[in-house]
């Protein structure tokens, strides 16, 4: 009795704890939601950016070249000129995929962080499931005395009375007996386990 008692508090404790637990979760997860929206929008913002960029310097390159046929410009400034023009978007590629990059681990830790909340919450439920199988059940004994009594008054009172007149019963079937009462504690959970 003790120990359902000890176990029972302990899950009711653990319960209390791991709903702690998945209020925080639940905060952080929150928290990062919005943080994720805002790394979003940086992301979006980036490509435009890589791309708007990229399109301006791939028009300004087709320019270079041009002034470095018509001979407006020497081939060797034309050159580097078209080197540090790739250069630059080549590095706003990269400044944007960093961004990206950002953005894609921010959704990684949020999809962790889910995941562990749902095992938070299992973990809750099942706890709650044992405190719920732990509840204490009727006494067993005191089902066996009411169906003693009730076998002792279905007996005809003639039966009662006659007491040289003794049957042999067996000691299993016998409610006076301690293992009359055990076997029609087992009948009766059988029972009620049938109808459950």
């Amino acid at each position: 009795m003790d120990n359902k008692n000890a176990d029972k508090d302990f899950l009711v404790n653990k319960i209390v704890v791991l709903q702690e637990i998945i209020v925080e979760k639940t905060s952080q997860f929150n928290e990062l939601v919005e943080t994720i929206k805002r790394f979003e929008g940086h992301s979006s913002g980036s490509k435009d950016l890589s791309e708007k960029i990229g399109n301006h310097i791939k028009k300004q390159q087709a320019d270079v070249v041009q002034l470095a046929v018509q001979q407006k410009i020497a081939p060797d400034i034309s050159k580097f000129i078209e080197i540090v023009l790739e250069n630059v978007r080549t590095f706003v590629r990269q400044a944007c995929g960093d961004v990206e990059r950002l953005y894609f681990s921010k959704q990684g830790e949020l999809l962790f962080l889910q995941q562990e909340i749902e095992k938070l919450v299992i973990s809750k439920k099942k706890c709650e499931q044992s405190v719920k199988d732990l509840e204490i059940p009727p006494e067993p004994q005191a089902v066996a005395s009411s169906k003693i009594e009730e076998n002792v008054a279905s007996v005809p009172v003639e039966e009662r009375q006659q007491p040289t007149k003794k049957k042999r019963v067996r000691p299993d079937q016998d409610p006076t007996t301690r293992v009359g009462r055990a076997a029609i504690d087992i009948k009766e959970r059988k029972r009620k386990n049938k109808k459950l």
